[in-house]
Formats: structure tokens, sequence, C-alpha cells
């Protein structure tokens, strides 16, 4: 649990945690991330995307529904303070990273751990694979695959959203008290839809993937401001959708979603062979 942030209402029994983008929101760009087609993934993937969907919901049951000990584990996974890391690039690994924030005199739980969480999960996500390559046949292997594919979705997608990338999770001082965090999630669940063409997309480089993911992360976070700019347009929870700035802004954020947790999953599956 940070001390550094205020948490979303959530309760679980004396545990308060943060919660992200909602799981029908998880599950409807997993669902367009794992269709992808024409990049050399095997058939079975589309066909089971109902385990990657369903185990898209897991990091965020992790934190609300595990022990103790699992949620105080879980939560930094879903989140990086960005400001706190003054531009500095992201370390070779989760280690290096801890040791960089005690550097800074900085806690690296209050920092964050995300990209670290996407990367780890697409290297677990190509051990599955590469265990499906040896017994192609096997449907436990195949279900074993879409389950950690799921997981590595939740924390690609979690990336993609502004909000995960920020100290100011719920906005600045004027937007204390307005429920921000929650009306952009509520934003998401309103459109619910990806008109991304997830289908011919290349995968990354595996050798710099921790690259590829600070570039993606570089990019959500450079729309902090953009939905402060916009908060004065996005509606209640139970509102409507009227302005089309905000409307276009949920819509490249639930496409980029797809596409970038779409690619994780070429690079697993590329990789899964070396």
């Amino acid at each position: 649990m940070r001390a550094t942030r205020t948490p979303l209402l959530i309760l679980v029994s004396v545990s308060v945690l943060f919660v992200g983008w909602s799981h029908a929101v998880h599950r409807t760009i997993t669902e367009a991330a794992v269709a992808t087609q024409g990049a050399g993934l095997p058939e079975f993937f589309a066909k089971g995307a109902a385990y990657a969907v369903l185990a898209s919901d897991d990091p965020d049951s992790f934190r609300s529904y595990g022990s103790k000990i699992l949620g105080s584990t879980e939560e930094p996974e879903h989140f990086i303070n960005m400001e706190k890391l003054s531009r500095s690039p992201l370390p070779t690994d989760r280690w290096a990273f801890y040791k960089m924030c005690h550097d800074k005199d900085l806690v690296a739980e209050h920092v964050g751990m995300l990209p670290y969480a996407v990367a780890e999960w697409t290297g677990r996500l190509a051990t599955a694979f590469n265990n499906y390559r040896y017994k192609t046949d096997s449907k436990e292997l195949q279900a074993k695959c879409l389950v950690y594919a799921g997981v590595l979705a939740h924390y690609a997608q979690d990336l993609c959203n502004p909000l995960h990338t920020t100290v100011f999770y719920d906005g600045k001082e004027e937007h204390k008290g307005k429920d921000l965090h929650s009306r952009v999630d509520w934003l998401l669940i309103k459109l619910q839809s990806t008109r991304s063409c997830v289908n011919g997309l290349k995968p990354y480089s595996w050798n710099g993937i921790l690259m590829e993911i600070a570039t993606e992360l570089d990019k959500s976070h450079g729309l902090v401001e953009t939905v402060f700019a916009l908060e004065p347009e996005i509606p209640a929870n139970s509102g409507v959708i009227k302005s089309d700035k905000v409307r276009e802004f949920a819509q490249e954020r639930i496409d980029a979603a797809a596409v970038f947790t779409a690619r994780l999953f070429i690079t697993a599956y590329e990789n899964s062979a070396k």
C-alpha cells in the first residue's frame, strides 16, 4: 500500500485499494488484442480468447480479494509515478530499479513497478508459448498461454491509462473532490469498443523490450495534462459523453492499449522459439 496516494474507495475488510480501468474495459481490450491475425500466432490463441479475457481481471482481484500480503506486493505493479524519476531512464531490470530508487532516496514501491510487471509477464508468456511448442496438441498448455496472456494484458492496459503514470492519479489540487480517476474509468466503460486494427502488427525488439515499454509509457504519461484539460467536459459516472474531444481521447487510449497488448503477445510468441 502506498502512503503517497489517497486510495479510491474500494473496501476489502479493512483494506482500501487503488483500482484502475474496470473489468469490463480490460475484457474488451483483451478480446480485441487476442483476436490479432496474420502475425504467426497459433490458431488456438484467438479461438481461446475467453480464457485470456477472464484472466485479465485477475491482477485487480489479487489486490482486492487476495490476502493482505498479496495486496501489498501487487499494488505497486499497477502504476508508476513518472514525476518521481525526474526523466531518469528505466534500469534494465526490477532489482536495478530498486537500486536506482535507493540511490535517489526513493521508496521503489511508492514510485511504482508497472513497466517491470509488463516486461516480466511478457517473458512469462514467452516461456508458456515455448512449452506449447513442444506439445502443440496439449489443451492444458494452450490454456496456460491464454491465462498468462490475460494477466499480461491487464498490466499493459494499465500502462496506457495516463492516470496510472502520475503522482496526480486523481488530479491536482483544483480537481480535489471531483472523482476524476473514477470518471475517466467510467468514460472508457461507456465507450466499450475498439476500432483499432490489430492485424498485421510487428513484434517489438526482444532485446529492447523494456525500451519499447518505456516509449509507450512516455506516450501515455504525455497525455496526463490532456486529461486535466478535459476534466470539465468529462461526464459524471452516470452521465453521457457529449464532448467530441473527450470521446476522441477515450477512443485513442482504448485503441492504443489494444495495439500495445497485441504487439506484446506477438513479441512473446516470436521469441518463444529462440
